[in-house]
C-alpha cells in the first residue's frame, strides 16, 4: 500500500473528480424540469457542482408524449459519502415544495438522526430566504414531527424508516437516503403511499452498498440493466482497481478537489481496511469473498475430510440466503464439532445481481464415509429445503 503524499511531487496535478458517472442509464426526455430546480438553488444560495447539475436535469426530464410526467418515475444514486448527494436531495425537495406543487415530499433516512440533519439544513436555507420564508406556514422542529409546511398546502415530512414508515400517506414524492439499508419490509411500506399519485417518484441514494443490501442490490441490477423510467447514476472505481490509485479516486468521487481533498482521502486510506476502503470511498461493491464472517482459511482449519460418522449417523445443516442467490451445506459426524465435508450451491451471481427466485438446485452432499450413500439436498425458490434420500443410511 502506498501512501505517500503527492505534495512531494512539485510537478503533480492537482486531483478532480470525474463530473460523469461511470455507469449511467437514463430515460429519454424532451425537456427538462431541472434548470428551474437549479435556478430555484442559486436563488437560495446554494450553488452546485456540474455534476450535481447534470443529475437533476436527467432525473427530472419530462416524458416525450406527455410532458406533465417525469420520465424517469425512480430515481438512484450512488456515490461514496461527502460528495454532495445531499444537496441534490435538498434542491429536489425545495423544487417540490415551491416550484412543483407536489403536496407531499417524504424524506426518509436509515437513522433518524440522518434525517433530522437534512431537516435541519433545509429549514436554514428557507428560513435564510426572504421569499421562500414568506411562503411558509409553519416549521415543525418537535423531534419525531420534523416537517415544513406552506401556506398553498404543501408539505415536507422527514420520518425514520421502519417496517410501518409511510403507511397512511398518499405522497408525490419519497426520499430514500441511506438505500444501502432498505429492506423488502421498508419498501412494502413506502412504496404504495406514490402508487394512487398520476406523477411520482421515488428517489434513492447512498453508498456501495454490503452483502445484505438485497434491495439496493435489485436497484443496481435494474441500472445495469437500463430499465426503462429508471435513472441511474453510479460513481464508482471498477472492481479490482488499484486501491492507491488516484485516478480511481477521481472516478469514484465528483466531489474531490471541490468538497474532498486528497489528503482526507490519503489519511482514510492509512486507516481503513482494504475492504473499508474500496467501498466507503471508491464505491466498490464487496464480494462474498471480502464479507465472509468465518474466513476461508479457519474453516479449512477445522474441516476433518477423514472423520468416521457415528452409528447414529451425520448431520446435515443448510443455509440460504435471503435473496436466494446463495447457498450452503455442511455434514459433520464422528465427534462433536468435527466438520466432515462442507460444500455451497454455486454462485449465480454477482453480488447486487442476483436471481430473482431461488438458487433452484440440487446440491450433492458427499460423504467421505464409505458406509454412507450420497443424498441431496434440493432448494427452491421458497425458503428453507427439504432432505431426499437417506444421506445417513447405511447400506
Amino acid at each position: 500500500m502506498s501512501t505517500r503524499s503527492r505534495r512531494d511531487d512539485p510537478g503533480a496535478r492537482p486531483l478532480r473528480g470525474s463530473q460523469t458517472p461511470r455507469v449511467r442509464s437514463c430515460p429519454p426526455y424532451t425537456r427538462t424540469d431541472g434548470d428551474d430546480a437549479i435556478e430555484l438553488a442559486a436563488h437560495a444560495g446554494l450553488v452546485l457542482d456540474p455534476w450535481e447539475q447534470d443529475v437533476l436535469r436527467d432525473a427530472l426530464g419530462c416524458r416525450p408524449g406527455d410532458v406533465d410526467r417525469w420520465a424517469a418515475r425512480e430515481v438512484v444514486i450512488l456515490a461514496p459519502r461527502q460528495n454532495g448527494k445531499g444537496v441534490i436531495l435538498e434542491v429536489r425537495e425545495l423544487a417540490g415544495l415551491f416550484v412543483f406543487g407536489e403536496r407531499l415530499i417524504l424524506h426518509s433516512a436509515h437513522e433518524f438522526k440522518t434525517a433530522r440533519e437534512s431537516f435541519l439544513r433545509i429549514s436554514s436555507l428557507i428560513e435564510n430566504c426572504d421569499d421562500l420564508r414568506k411562503q411558509v406556514k409553519q416549521i415543525r422542529a418537535s423531534h419525531g414531527e420534523e416537517g415544513i409546511e406552506l401556506k398553498t398546502g404543501q408539505r415536507l415530512n422527514f420520518v425514520a424508516r421502519s417496517s410501518g414508515s409511510g403507511r397512511g400517506f398518499t405522497g408525490d414524492v419519497v426520499i430514500l437516503d441511506e438505500a444501502y439499508a432498505l429492506t423488502d419490509d421498508m419498501m412494502q411500506a413506502m412504496f404504495p403511499t406514490v402508487s394512487a399519485r398520476r406523477n411520482p417518484q421515488i428517489w434513492y441514494t447512498s453508498t456501495a452498498g454490503d452483502i445484505r443490501s438485497y434491495v439496493l442490490g435489485r436497484l443496481r441490477e435494474r441500472g445495469y440493466e437500463g430499465e426503462e423510467h429508471l435513472y441511474f447514476a453510479e460513481w464508482s472505481a471498477p472492481e479490482g482497481a488499484n486501491l492507491d490509485d488516484r485516478s480511481a479516486w477521481e472516478q469514484a468521487n465528483p466531489g474531490l478537489g471541490i468538497r474532498i481533498s486528497e489528503e482526507a482521502i490519503l489519511a482514510e486510506r492509512r486507516t481503513l481496511s482494504d475492504a473499508g476502503f474500496a467501498r466507503e470511498r471508491l464505491g466498490i461493491w464487496p464480494t462474498e469473498a471480502t464479507e465472509r464472517l468465518i474466513p476461508v482459511e479457519l474453516w479449512d482449519a477445522v474441516c476433518h475430510p477423514d472423520v468416521e460418522a457415528t452409528k447414529e449417523g451425520a448431520r446435515l445443516a443448510v443455509e440460504v440466503t435471503p435473496d436466494h442467490s446463495s447457498a450452503a451445506i455442511a455434514a459433520w459426524g464422528g465427534g462433536v464439532g468435527e466438520l466432515v465435508r462442507a460444500r455451497r450451491a454455486p454462485r449465480r451471481c454477482r453480488m447486487g445481481r442476483g436471481p430473482r427466485r431461488g438458487t433452484g438446485k440440487e446440491v450433492p452432499v458427499q460423504h467421505r464415509d464409505r458406509r454412507q450413500r450420497s443424498g441431496c439436498v434440493s432448494l427452491g425458490a421458497a425458503r428453507g429445503a427439504r432432505r431426499e434420500g437417506a444421506a445417513t443410511r447405511e447400506r
